[in-house]
């Protein structure tokens, strides 16, 4: 195994380990607390329940970007559509199959774990809580433009992004915070696995005659 074979393995065992933790996760919820709140879950609903009721209108702005055809059509087009007008052709790839790998994932963990949401969720949502559809969603644009633009200010940004939409989706009552915990790995572990896959393959092909 050569020096690159050995880089490309890394993404892809920090992103095992991050899917492994989702589904950790999700298993140790379900073990210790049923469809139910871990007591980490509970203390936090009491500390946000206590913050200014303004809050709630940027919380509603971030549930219509991360939620509905916006998040699921519009930005990822407009995000591959950028990295294409970029000439960034494999990170629009990783993007994009990171992106479906990441829906598929929390959908299969939904359907999985069978989490109840909040009793007291503010917005009309029907599906099962574990993990965070919105969080994943943030967490997998933000991984995505990281190993991208892997520079520091790519990673602060996007970590920011990540936890303001975690935070909107447990202020809203519509997540534990356990779920937004597992949605971001599962965006993240997405991203790393994606990238590490495509990585592989495209090293694979430059060693071919001719490649």
């Amino acid at each position: 195994m050569d020096d690159d074979d050995r880089g490309a393995r890394h993404p892809a065992r920090w992103g095992t380990a991050a899917l492994v933790a989702a589904a950790g996760l999700g298993v140790l919820i379900r073990i210790v607390a049923g469809d139910g709140p871990l007591a980490v879950d509970a203390w936090w609903r009491q500390v946000v329940a206590e913050l200014p009721e303004p809050l709630r209108g940027a919380s509603l702005v971030l549930d219509a970007i991360g939620g509905g055809i916006l998040a699921h059509f519009w930005i990822p087009l407009g995000l591959i559509v950028v990295l294409l007008l970029l000439r960034r052709q494999r990170d629009a790839l990783v993007y994009a199959a990171a992106a479906l790998a990441s829906t598929g994932l929390v959908q299969a963990g939904k359907a999985v774990f069978a989490r109840a949401r909040p009793d007291d969720i503010v917005i009309d949502i029907a599906s099962f809580a574990y993990p965070s559809g919105h969080a994943a969603f943030a967490a997998t644009i933000a991984t995505a433009l990281w190993v991208a633009f892997p520079r520091w200010g790519t990673a602060a940004i996007g970590a920011v992004a990540t936890l303001a939409m975690a935070f909107s989706r447990t202020h809203l009552s519509a997540h534990w915070l356990t779920d937004t915990i597992g949605g971001a790995l599962v965006g993240v572990g997405a991203v790393l696995v994606v990238s590490a896959i495509v990585e592989r393959i495209d090293r694979a092909g430059r060693r071919l005659p001719g490649g």
